[in-house]
C-alpha cells in the first residue's frame, strides 16, 4: 500500500491527498496512523556522566527561564488591547500536527483566551480571521471570554489563501479606537507560507510602527521574510513551533503582559471605574449584555443598568465596571514576586517544601529557596507561586499580625474623629 500511494503521489498529487483523508477517517485509531514514538532520543548524558530524561530537563529549563523573568521591574501595560489574527486558509488542513493544524489551533487558542482574561482581567480582545485573500472580524473588542470562545468554536476552516495586509489593516483600525492609556498588540497565528495582498504590505508595517502597535507572529510552518520584518519593526516576537507541546508553550508565553516599548508613550491619566453591586431580585429584569431576563446581576452605580458579568463597559454612561479582585489580579504584574534561588541538594538535608509539605530529596531535580524568608520550595510550587498565587506562603506566614497592622496604619493614617457625635435614625452625623 505504501508503494502504491507513493507512485500515485508522483503522478496524481490531488488524488493522493483525497486517499490520505479517507484512510485517516476510516483507520484513525490504527497503530501505524499514530505519530512515531522514539523514547530513546529523550535519554541524554549530563555533565556528570549520568543518564537523564531530556523531557524533564527541558521542563526545568522552561521553569528556570520563568524564574529569571520574574522579579525584574519593568513598565508594563496593565490594560491591554489584543487582536488575534487566525489563519483559516487551506494550509490549516494539514495534519503534520495531530489531529490537524486547525483543530490544534482551536484547542490551544481556547486555552489561551481563558488564561489571558484570567491574568489580565481589565484587558480586551478581538478575533480576526483571514481566508480567500480577505479578512473578516469574528468578534469585537470585549472582555467576555465565553463570547470569544463560542465564536471560535462556531468557525470552521474555510480555505483559499490568506491576506496578511488586509488582516493587519483591520486590526490597526480596531486598535485606533482603543483608549490611549492601554497597550496595543497584534498576535498572528499563521500556517501558510505566502500571502496575497492588494497593496504594499511594507507601508502597512510602517503604519503599525507609527501607531506603537506591537506585532507578534506564531508560525506553524517555516520562517517567512515579511513576518520577520514585521516583528522586528514593531519590536514583537516571531516564534516557530516545532511540535504540539512547543506550540502550547509558545502560546502561554503571550499571556502575561510584555514590557512597554522604549519609544512607546502611554498617557498617565486617571481612569474612571465603577464597582457595581451584585444584587438578586425577586422578579426578573432585562440585562443589557445578553438581552435576557434574569433575577440577579451587577448594577451600574450611575445608570443603574444591569449586567451579567464583569468586567464590562456600561452601554449607557460608558463607565468601566470592575470588581476589587479583578483589580488586585492586574496589580500583581506591576510588582512581581522576587525569583527564588536554586539550592544544591545535600544528602544530609532533611527538609520539606513549605508549600505542599512534601519531602525534598534527591528525586527533586531542583530545590529553590525564597531570598526573603529562606524557606525551601519544589519546582512545581515555585511555578504555581510565580504564575498563579503571586505571593510567597513563607513570607505571609512569617509576618506577625501586629506588624501588619502597624504597617497598615503607617501607610494609611486615619483622620482624627471629632468628639461631638450625635446619632439619629439615618446613622451617625459628625457635628462641626
Amino acid at each position: 500500500n505504501r508503494k502504491i500511494l507513493f507512485i500515485m503521489e508522483l503522478k496524481f498529487p490531488a488524488l493522493s491527498e483525497e486517499i490520505d483523508v479517507e484512510v485517516d477517517n476510516e483507520h484513525s485509531t490504527e497503530v501505524w496512523e499514530q505519530p512515531i514514538s522514539k523514547p530513546w532520543e529523550d535519554i541524554k548524558i549530563d555533565e556528570a556522566g549520568l543518564l537523564i530524561d531530556s523531557r524533564k530537563n527541558d521542563e526545568l529549563t522552561k521553569k528556570k527561564s520563568i524564574r529569571k523573568e520574574d522579579g525584574k521591574v519593568f513598565e508594563k501595560g496593565v490594560v491591554r488591547y489584543l487582536c488575534v489574527i487566525v489563519d483559516m486558509s487551506t494550509a490549516m488542513n494539514r495534519r503534520d500536527l495531530k489531529p490537524s493544524r486547525w483543530a490544534l489551533t482551536v484547542e490551544y487558542l481556547e486555552e489561551f483566551i481563558r488564561e489571558y482574561f484570567d491574568q489580565n482581567p481589565l484587558s480586551q480582545m478581538c478575533l480576526i480571521a483571514t481566508f480567500h485573500s480577505k479578512a473578516e472580524k469574528l468578534t469585537e473588542l470585549s472582555g467576555n471570554p465565553s463570547h470569544q470562545i463560542s465564536k471560535l468554536r462556531e468557525t470552521v476552516s474555510t480555505g483559499g489563501d490568506i491576506s496578511l495586509q488586509n488582516a493587519l489593516d483591520m486590526a490597526c483600525r480596531t486598535l485606533r479606537q482603543s483608549p490611549p492609556y492601554g497597550s496595543k498588540e497584534i498576535l498572528t497565528i499563521m500556517s501558510a507560507l505566502h500571502t496575497t495582498d492588494p497593496g504594499d504590505i511594507f507601508e502597512t508595517i510602517r503604519t503599525l510602527k507609527a501607531e506603537n502597535i506591537r506585532c507578534s507572529v506564531v508560525s506553524l510552518s517555516a520562517e517567512i521574510y515579511v513576518c520577520k520584518i514585521l516583528c522586528k519593526a514593531t519590536q514583537g516576537e516571531y516564534r516557530i513551533c516545532e511540535n504540539e507541546n512547543h506550540f502550547q508553550r509558545i502560546m502561554s508565553e503571550f499571556v502575561s503582559p510584555k514590557p512597554l516599548l522604549k519609544d512607546q508613550k502611554v498617557s498617565r491619566n486617571w481612569i474612571r471605574m465603577g464597582f457595581p453591586q451584585n444584587r438578586l431580585d425577586t422578579f426578573p429584569s432585562l440585562c443589557s449584555c445578553h438581552k435576557n431576563f434574569t433575577y440577579g446581576g451587577f448594577y451600574c452605580p450611575i445608570s443603574k443598568t444591569k449586567f451579567c458579568e464583569l468586567p464590562v463597559d456600561c452601554n449607557i454612561c460608558g463607565l468601566t465596571l470592575i470588581s476589587s479582585p479583578l483589580l488586585a489580579r492586574s496589580y500583581h504584574h506591576l510588582f512581581p514576586i522576587a525569583s527564588f534561588t536554586e539550592v544544591s541538594y545535600d544528602s544530609r538535608m532533611t527538609a520539606t517544601c513549605s508549600s505542599c509539605l512534601r519531602t525534598l530529596d534527591s528525586d527533586h531535580a531542583l530545590i529553590l529557596t525564597c531570598p526573603k524568608c529562606s524557606n525551601l520550595f519544589c519546582v512545581a510550587c515555585d511555578k504555581y507561586i510565580h504564575e498563579s498565587l503571586h505571593n510567597c506562603p513563607g513570607c505571609l506566614s512569617s509576618h506577625d499580625i501586629s506588624e501588619i497592622i502597624d504597617r497598615t496604619k503607617a501607610e494609611f493614617p486615619q483622620k482624627p474623629i471629632p468628639m461631638d457625635v450625635s446619632v439619629s435614625h439615618s446613622g451617625p452625623v459628625i457635628l462641626n
